[in-house]
């Protein structure tokens, strides 16, 4: 039977050490010193494997409903229904948003005669000024005078569109305590004015509801306030109209004195479909536009908002009577106050354009580090270990020519 090749551990050296039938590649004392060395930097190696393996992470992906998983950095998936934007809510808020200002807000249309009677073949003024709804036989044109904002001014033309999220109350403080509270679409002025406007196929799917926004909490609760109670307060402290309106219309002691007492009128304009407008420069000797000022476009639950006068027969301002500072900033504090509310600010729609793609970085385990730093380091320690005849032996040489070439010139000698 052959002989088993055991393993080196097996067998015992110390008689053949003793005797000098096995001897060392080096030095004692000199690999003494070259094992301890190996042990060192095999420590070494241990500590900076440890510290780089704690450095170092993996990706980690979910996809998840929500735009702010917890240690998670989240991106959508697609476009959003609102805007058609694939950008996240923190980049809409930090890099995209324009607050609406008097300077940035788009004044359209005016108050003239828009609406073509079938029956007496005439032109009338049929607008929100009514307090009625398409139902009840109003129709609506897009051109009568409304405001306008785009949120994302450097991503898109599109007007403000609210979310079906988005619930601005009837007045302020109606909610489901009320006992007059039904949840549907007449407790909440976005929803009803885009309801209203997905009936208007003939003018463009843009309408009214038959009464507008109330930021004042009117406290009813045994009857539904009719549409001229829903009035919208200026905020505090009273902006001074009749000096912003100097040599623009005709802003006047009265109208002021009303307004302040009694409010106004702010009424979301609303579209039920794609349309857009196309706003350019009259020049009256040509009878044609010259220059193209702005676009708007707008999609389903776009909104608009057409501000009244203070005036006590609420008839629609003249052409001469018309301030575009007064309109500007009673829009303004109408989109503000709509922006107020959970869910309608123009980036809250992106919280909700699910599913998102999140992804974040993790870091490696205490055990997985040590066990992974231990391993390298033995193999290490085991090339170190491995190789250490071989310098050794090679440093021998070199010794015993040195000591020979030395010895030479004493022979000749």
């Amino acid at each position: 039977m052959p002989k088993l090749s055991l393993p080196q551990s097996w067998y015992k050296f110390d008689e053949a050490l003793k005797t000098g039938g096995v001897t060392l590649v080096g030095d004692q004392s000199t690999l003494a010193k070259y094992l301890i060395s190996t042990y060192f930097a095999s420590f070494t190696c241990f500590v900076g494997l440890c510290v780089y393996y704690s450095l170092l992470t993996t990706k980690e992906f979910e996809v998840s409903d929500e735009y702010n998983l917890a240690g998670h950095t989240c991106r959508p998936l697609q476009k959003d229904a609102d805007y058609g934007l694939q950008i996240t809510y923190d980049e809409c808020v930090s890099q995209y948003f324009v607050s609406p200002t008097v300077e940035n807000l788009i004044r359209y249309g005016d108050y003239l005669p828009k609406v073509y009677d079938e029956t007496t073949g005439a032109q009338h003024t049929d607008g929100p000024w009514n307090f009625n709804d398409f139902s009840n036989g109003m129709k609506y044109n897009y051109d009568t005078m409304t405001v306008y904002h785009k949120p994302f001014p450097t991503l898109s033309n599109q007007t403000f569109t609210f979310s079906e999220e988005c619930k601005v109350p009837y007045y302020k403080g109606f909610d489901e305590t009320n006992a007059l509270f039904t949840a549907n679409t007449l407790d909440y002025p976005l929803q009803y004015a885009s309801m209203e406007a997905s009936f208007n196929a003939k003018y463009g799917y843009n309408g009214y509801g038959y009464y507008g926004l109330c930021n004042k909490n009117l406290q009813i609760v045994d009857d539904f306030p009719s549409g001229n109670e829903l009035i919208f307060e200026p905020n505090a402290p009273k902006t001074d109209f009749v000096t912003n309106c100097a040599g623009d219309g005709a802003f006047t002691d009265a109208m002021q004195s009303s307004l302040d007492s009694s409010g106004t009128y702010a009424f979301p304009h609303a579209y039920g479909n794609e349309f857009s407008i196309w706003i350019g420069e009259w020049n009256s000797v040509t009878n044609s536009y010259t220059s193209n000022i702005d676009d708007l476009s707008m999609r389903r639950r776009s909104i608009g908002i057409t501000p009244l006068y203070p005036t006590a027969t609420l008839k629609p301002a003249s052409e001469t009577e018309r301030c575009s500072f007064y309109e500007k900033e009673i829009s303004r504090q109408a989109y503000e106050y709509i922006y107020s509310y959970e869910n309608c600010s123009p980036c809250d729609s992106f919280k909700h354009n699910s599913p998102f793609y999140c992804e974040r970085d993790v870091h490696k385990g205490a055990a997985e580090i040590i066990a992974l730093a231990s391993s390298n380091a033995m193999a290490a320690m085991s090339f170190f270990i491995a190789v250490a005849p071989l310098v050794l032996m090679k440093f021998a040489v070199k010794d015993e020519e040195i000591g020979a070439a030395e010895r030479a010139p004493d022979a000749k000698k």
